[in-house]
């Protein structure tokens, strides 16, 4: 297991809007997007973040399953 990678989506949630909040607020803002355009923006990275999240966690998951079957037979 990795021991870097938090494994409670809340938290990880947290700490993806703190990372992406900014972002979207450049680019919002360089483009001139109206505020429910940057909503928008801002809902749509972050679900693709936390899917992301999500699929490494899965990953990290089956090869640590993997690794205790291996261990167990």
């Amino acid at each position: 297991m990795i021991q870097g990678v938090p494994r409670r989506s809340i938290t990880v949630l947290g700490v993806l809007v703190i990372a992406v909040l900014p972002t979207v607020l450049i680019i919002a803002v360089r483009h001139s997007l109206s505020w429910y355009a940057g909503v928008a923006l801002f809902y749509g990275i972050l679900a693709v973040a936390e899917i992301g999240y999500l699929c490494i966690l899965v990953a990290i998951m089956r090869r640590d399953g993997e690794r205790s079957l291996a261990a167990v037979s």
